[in-house]
C-alpha cells in the first residue's frame, strides 16, 4: 500500500473527527439542507423566535433515525449557527450530510423523503441510484453518511445502556458497510468534482481546490480516528471487549497502509499526555524530597495502573507504543527508587517498590535493569550496612540536619570526624543515633584493617602467613 502521511494535512477535519460528529452537524441540528442560503437560515431563525414567544416547541424537520435524542439545546443551536457562518466549518459539515443527486435540493425525491422523516425511502432511492449509475458516487456518499450516522447513534446508546450480544451483532456488519461505502467515495472522482464546484459557489478565500485535496487526503485518517476514539472511550469504561472490537474494525478498514495505527496513536494522545504528566510530577516531587521517593513511586504506580489498563484494552501485547508507555512508568519508578535508596538505605522498601515496577515493565532491557537492581538491594538488606534506620526521617528537622552533616563526613571517608559529631548528640534521639554510630565504627574498623593489610609486603613472611592462615581458619569480620 501507499505509505501514510505522518502529519494530517487538514487539522480542522481531524478536530471534527469525534463520535459526536453527526450529533453536532449544523444541518442536523438546524434542520437545514446542505445548500441552505442566508435567506433560508434567516427565515428559520425568525420561525424559531416566533415559536419561542408562543411557547411552541420547535418542530423537527425530519424524522426516523435523524431525530436528535435528546433534542439540541440552545447552546447546540448557537454553536451550529456559528459553524454555519464559518466557511471551512460549513463545508466540512456539508461533507458529512446529504447532497442532492440531481443538483437541486428542491427537486430531489430522496431529500424530500428525508425531510418528511421517511429515511427508508431515501435509502432505497440512493441504493438504486448507486447501482444504476448516473450520479452514482453522490448516492454512495449519501448512503455512507446515513449508515455512519446510524452506527454512531447506536454506539452512543451502547455507551449509555447495556445491550446484549444479540442486539450488538448487526452493528459490526453496519460498520464494515460504512467503511466500504466511504472507500468508494474516496476512490471515485465524481463526488470530489461536485465538492470543488461547491467551493466555487461558496466563493471564499479560505476555500480552494487545494483545501479540497487536503480534506480528501485526510478523510481516511479522520474516519478511522472516530472509531479509535470509540475504542478509547470503551476502554475508559473498562469495556475491553468493545475496545478490542473497534481495534479489529480499524485493522479491517485500513484505507491505506499504516493509517489505522496512526489513528490509534492519535486517539491515545490524551492518555499518553496524562502518563507523561504523572511521571514528570513524580520526578519533581522526589527530586525535592528523595527520602519520600518510595511514597511518590507508589502513587505513580497506582495512577499509572488504571491509565495503562486503557492502553492495554486497545493495543495488542506486541505493540511498541503499549510497551513504551509501560516501560516509561517502570523506568521512572526505578529512578525514584535509586534516589530513595541512596538517601534512606531502606533496601527492603526499595525491593518492594522495584517489584511493582518490574511487574509493569514489558521491554527486556528495562526488565533486566530492574532485576539487577533488586538483586543489589536484596544483598544490601542482607549486609545490614545502613546509615538510616526506621524512624530516621521522622525525627525533628534540626536533628536530621545534624545527622546528615555527620553522614556527609562518612561519604567523604572521614569516619572519625563523623563519630565526633555523633557522640555529642542527645541519646534520647533513640535508635537512629546508635545505628549511625555503628555505621561509623564498622567503616572505620574496615578502614584500619585495610591500612594494616597494605602494610604487609606483597610476599608475607612465613610467620605472617601462619598468622593469616589461623585467621582464615577461624573466620574473619
Amino acid at each position: 500500500g501507499v505509505a501514510a502521511t505522518a502529519i494530517p494535512e487538514c487539522e480542522e477535519l481531524i478536530e471534527l473527527a469525534t463520535p459526536h460528529i453527526y450529533r453536532r452537524n449544523l444541518f442536523r441540528v438546524l434542520g437545514l439542507p446542505v445548500n441552505a442560503s442566508p435567506k433560508d437560515v434567516q427565515q428559520q431563525q425568525n420561525r424559531r423566535k416566533i415559536q419561542e414567544k408562543l411557547g411552541i416547541a420547535a418542530s423537527a424537520h425530519h424524522g426516523g433515525p435523524l431525530v436528535l435524542e435528546p433534542p439540541p439545546t440552545e447552546e447546540d443551536i448557537r454553536a451550529a449557527m456559528e459553524r454555519l457562518n464559518r466557511p471551512v466549518d460549513r463545508l466540512l459539515d456539508e461533507l458529512f450530510w446529504f447532497w442532492p443527486t440531481n443538483g437541486s435540493v428542491a427537486g430531489d425525491p430522496a431529500l424530500k423523503a428525508v425531510e418528511q422523516g421517511n429515511v427508508d425511502k431515501a435509502a432505497k432511492l440512493w441504493t438504486e441510484q448507486a447501482e444504476l449509475g448516473g450520479q452514482r458516487e453522490i448516492a454512495t456518499h449519501n448512503l455512507a453518511v446515513l449508515d455512519h450516522l446510524v452506527a454512531l447513534d447506536y454506539e452512543a446508546r451502547l455507551a449509555s445502556q447495556s445491550l446484549d450480544t444479540k442486539e450488538q451483532e448487526p452493528l459490526a456488519d453496519l460498520w464494515l458497510r460504512v467503511f466500504v461505502r466511504w472507500g468508494e467515495v474516496l476512490d471515485g472522482e465524481e463526488f470530489w468534482s461536485v465538492v470543488k464546484n461547491r467551493v466555487r459557489d461558496l466563493d471564499d478565500a479560505q476555500l480552494t481546490t487545494g483545501f479540497v485535496r487536503r480534506v480528501r487526503g485526510t478523510l481516511p485518517t479522520a474516519l478511522l480516528l472516530i472509531n479509535a476514539k470509540i475504542a478509547y472511550s470503551a476502554a475508559e469504561r473498562s469495556d475491553s471487549e468493545l475496545a478490542r472490537q473497534h481495534y479489529q474494525l480499524l485493522q479491517l478498514a485500513d484505507f491505506r497502509c499504516g493509517l489505522a495505527d496512526e489513528a490509534i496513536r492519535e486517539s491515545l494522545k490524551p492518555i499518553r499526555n496524562r502518563i507523561k504528566t504523572a511521571t514528570d510530577n513524580a520526578k519533581g516531587r522526589w527530586t525535592r524530597t528523595p527520602h519520600h521517593g518510595n511514597r511518590f513511586a507508589q502513587e505513580l504506580h497506582e495512577q499509572a495502573k488504571s491509565m495503562l489498563a486503557i492502553v492495554d484494552a486497545i493495543l495488542p501485547e506486541n505493540d511498541l507504543t503499549r510497551a513504551g508507555l509501560h516501560d516509561l512508568v517502570a523506568e521512572t519508578m526505578r529512578e525514584g527508587l535509586v534516589d530513595f535508596g541512596n538517601k534512606t538505605n531502606d533496601w527492603q522498601e526499595c525491593d518492594r517498590i522495584l517489584k511493582l515496577a518490574e511487574e509493569l515493565a514489558i521491554g527486556q532491557a528495562v526488565k533486566t535493569k530492574l532485576s539487577n537492581d533488586r538483586a543489589i538491594v536484596q544483598q544490601n538488606a542482607k549486609d545490614g550496612n545502613d546509615w538510616c534506620s526506621p524512624g530516621y526521617w521522622d525525627l525533628p528537622e534540626e536533628t536530621i540536619t545534624q545527622l546528615e552533616a555527620a553522614r556527609a563526613k562518612t561519604q567523604a571517608g572521614d569516619y572519625e570526624g563523623a563519630g565526633r559529631l555523633l557522640v555529642v548528640l542527645d541519646p534520647k534521639i533513640g535508635k537512629p543515633l546508635p545505628c549511625c554510630l555503628a555505621f561509623c565504627l564498622s567503616h572505620r574498623g574496615s578502614q584500619i584493617a585495610g591500612q594494616g593489610l597494605n602494610d604487609f609486603s606483597s610476599e608475607p613472611t612465613p610467620k605472617v602467613q601462619r598468622f593469616l592462615d589461623v585467621i582464615g581458619r577461624l573466620g574473619s569480620v
